[in-house]
């Protein structure tokens, strides 16, 4: 089973300025991957929050990350 897990991501990229709370579908020691309706695009860097709970956001430690990967999905 894939690890699951809240998340917040915060982006500043020429492609758009967003933030979303959403949760992984997957996790590795090295990423994560998850789904979104954002703009996201290959190379943009995003601050991330794992484990992500807006009742702690004061608590939270954003990760520096690169876009390494944008799929599209079908309909």
């Amino acid at each position: 089973m894939a690890l699951q897990l809240p998340v917040r991501v915060r982006v500043n990229a020429m492609s758009g300025r967003f933030e979303e709370v959403t949760r992984t579908i997957n996790t590795s020691k090295s990423g994560i991957y998850f789904q979104s309706e954002q703009p996201y695009s290959k190379g943009a860097t995003a601050m991330v929050a794992m484990n992500y709970n807006p009742r702690e956001a004061g608590m939270t430690l954003d990760q520096t990350a690169t876009v390494v990967r944008v799929e599209t999905i079908p309909g």
